[in-house]
C-alpha cells in the first residue's frame, strides 16, 4: 500500500544508523551498510541517494528528518479540463469541433 507520511516517524542520523530498528522505527531491520545483514549499530552511511546502477550518495552524512506530506497537501477540489470546479455554475469554455460540410 502506497501512502503519503504523516512526518511522525523517527529521524534517520547518517551518522549513527542503527539497522535494527529500520527505516520507520519497526521490527524489521534495514541492511544500511549492505553488508548482507541487519544487525549493525552505531555505523555511517550516506543513506540518501539516486539509486542508479552506481549507489552514491549526496555527499553529505546528515540528519533526515520524516516530513508531514499530509499536512501539505494543497487539495483544489475537482475540476473540469479549463480549470473550473467540476458541476459549477461557473463559465466554461466552450469548444466546437469544425465538421466538413
Amino acid at each position: 500500500m502506497l501512502d503519503y507520511s504523516s512526518g511522525v516517524n523517527p529521524s534517520l542520523d547518517e551518522n549513527n544508523l542503527d539497522e535494527t530498528l529500520g527505516i520507520c522505527g519497526g521490527p524489521l531491520g534495514w541492511d544500511w551498510n549492505q553488508n548482507g545483514v541487519a544487525v549493525d549499530v552505531g555505523i555511517s552511511v550516506d543513506i540518501n541517494h539516486d539509486w542508479s546502477p552506481v549507489l552514491t550518495g549526496d555527499g553529505f552524512l546528515s540528519v533526515l528528518s520524516d516530513y508531514d506530506d499530509w499536512g501539505n497537501l494543497n487539495y483544489f477540489g475537482i475540476t473540469d479540463f479549463d480549470g473550473a470546479a467540476a458541476g459549477s455554475r461557473a463559465r466554461q469554455l466552450a469548444f466546437c469541433q469544425a465538421f466538413p460540410g
